[in-house]
This record gives C-alpha cells, structure tokens and sequence, in this order.
C-alpha cells in the first residue's frame, strides 16, 4: 500500500501553462461527484502508481450529499485506499454538520481513514489535491452516536495510534501554526519564515509553508534537499531558474526553495513537500500532528446554519 502522495518531478510551471479540464471536457479519470461547473487542473502524474497532483475548483453551491444519496439514507463515512492530502486555497468545503476546511486549509487522510461523505460548498472552493493513487470509494454507516472523532475504519475510535500507524488530520487552518525563522543546519539564517504542517515518518517527507520576503535569495543554502516540490500560494519566486506566481508548481529530485539559486524579487508564500528537511534546516521536523490527541489534528466546527 502507498505511504506517500504524488511528488513526480516536474519543471517548474506557470498556472497558465497547466491544462485545465471541465466537466463537459476532460480525462479520464474524472470522478462521479464532480459536478457541471467543477473545473480541474492536473500538474502532475505519476504513470507507474497513478499517484497524481491536481487543483480541483468546485462551483459555487456544490453539494455531494445531493447526488451522493437519496433523502432518507443513512449519512455515510467514506474511507479508500488512497493516501489522500488536501490544501484548500480558496474558498470553504463543509463536511456536512461535523466541520469545514476554510481557506488556508489542509487535511491529510491516510490509507482506510473514516471521515464524512456528505461534502458541500456554498460559495465554491479550490483544492490543491496530491494522491498516491488512483481513488477508490468505500462507504459505511455513520454511528448514530457518533463523536465527530475520525479513525482508522478497522480501529475502535477510543484506541490510541499504535507503531506504524501514519498520523492524520482532520482539518487544520494553516494559518494557526506556529511559525518560525528557518536556519540551516551550521546555524544560518535563512531568511524565510515558516511552519511545519505534516511528517510522514514512513516516507520521510516534511509538508511545510513558507514566508519569502521581497528582495530574498536562497545564498544562505549551501545544497538543497535530495528531492522537494513546492507550489506557490502568493507572489512570484524563482526556482531552477524559471519564475512562477500564483499556483506555480515544480517537483525535482533536489531542493527547490532550498537552493542557493531560488530567489524573490517580490516576494511569495510557499507551500513545499521535502524529503529528509532536517538534513538542510532545524526546527521545522517537529509535526504538529504529533502534539494532539490520537494523532488526529484539530478541526473548526461547521457553521450552525442548518441545510
């Protein structure tokens, strides 16, 4: 089984040179609940897993519940094999009555790990997604009882994590990590500012963001990373000599951000996956996952608007 999302190498990559695929015209695989009006956009694919990186915009008023099942039918949790992470860089997804992911919002849902089936956006949202592979459905029964706690579907929701077991979160909002000024391992100020948002201990990649201010140069880097992505949020930067903004991507088998040829002229906020950070830089290898209870993260409460 899969432990670790799409990172494929890519060169870096504008928005506007990315395809960008509608509900009337696209590829395959494209999903039964992906209404008319849903748009996506794939940056990567990984043709021996079907590991894939895409952004998927859902219109306004989407609602999976609707289509997913009739009235009258159990709400539903859904689990798959696919390791699954999410980055909500516009707008707000709703997980039924349980809980919404605001942009800046991330999640992360290891392999055969229950959350709500019944999905909704009033106002529509964009989803920067990475999978590990092609997505499989299975369903089951929301407990009556149920505490809001997601969980392993073949783990009693009272169980602690046990060894191996790959921590997840349920909604983050990224903006209240915890963040910090990024130095190399000689003790180098590196000029960005940053928080860590996941570790994958099985795979060794670090998901982090960070602060590049206007003017800044990687000089402080003596070597990247053995393999890092990195997808811009805000403003432009240079990586491996080309210059992208706003949804820009790039993925390689070295450093990226964490190069001594990366640079802003305006300034950026990046969102990065690195392979083994902590051999280049201190302080971001600590997973905020790990400091909450049942290694799940924190969540913000669907608003009381009923539906």
């Amino acid at each position: 089984m899969a432990s670790n999302v799409d990172n494929t190498p890519i060169v870096p990559t504008t928005f506007a040179e990315l395809r960008t695929e509608t509900y009337e015209d696209h590829d395959e695989p494209w999903q039964w609940n992906w209404q008319p009006g849903t748009e996506r956009t794939v940056i990567s694919t990984d043709a021996a897993t079907g590991a894939s990186t895409y952004l998927l915009r859902f219109p306004p008023g989407y609602d999976r519940g609707m289509r997913h099942r009739p009235d009258g039918v159990a709400e539903q949790f859904e689990w798959h094999n696919v390791h699954e992470e999410v980055f909500c860089v516009e707008g707000r997804l709703t997980f039924g009555e349980w809980f919404e992911l605001p942009s800046p919002g991330y999640l992360n849902h290891p392999p055969r790990w229950l959350h709500p089936a019944n999905q909704y956006s009033d106002e529509g949202c964009v989803l920067l997604i990475k999978n590990s592979s092609p997505f499989d459905f299975c369903y089951t029964d929301v407990p009556q009882d149920w505490n809001g706690v997601e969980h392993l579907v073949d783990r009693d929701p009272d169980q602690p994590a046990a060894p191996g077991d790959l921590p997840a979160v349920t909604a983050l909002a990224v903006n209240d990590l915890p963040r910090r000024p990024v130095r190399t391992r000689a003790g180098k100020d590196t000029g960005l500012t940053a928080a860590a948002v996941y570790h994958n201990p099985v795979s060794g990649w670090t998901t982090w963001t960070a602060e590049v201010p206007a003017g800044w140069t990687g000089a402080a880097f003596d070597g990247g990373t053995d393999a890092e992505s990195a997808f811009v949020l805000d403003g432009e930067i240079d990586l491996d000599g080309r210059r992208i903004g706003k949804w820009g991507y790039g993925s390689a088998e070295h450093g990226l951000l964490t190069s001594p040829s990366a640079a802003s002229p305006t300034g950026a906020t990046v969102l990065c996956w690195t392979r083994s950070l902590g051999s280049v830089v201190t302080g971001l290898t600590e997973d905020p996952v790990d400091r909450l209870t049942n290694g799940q993260g924190g969540h913000t409460p669907a608003a009381d608007t009923p539906r």
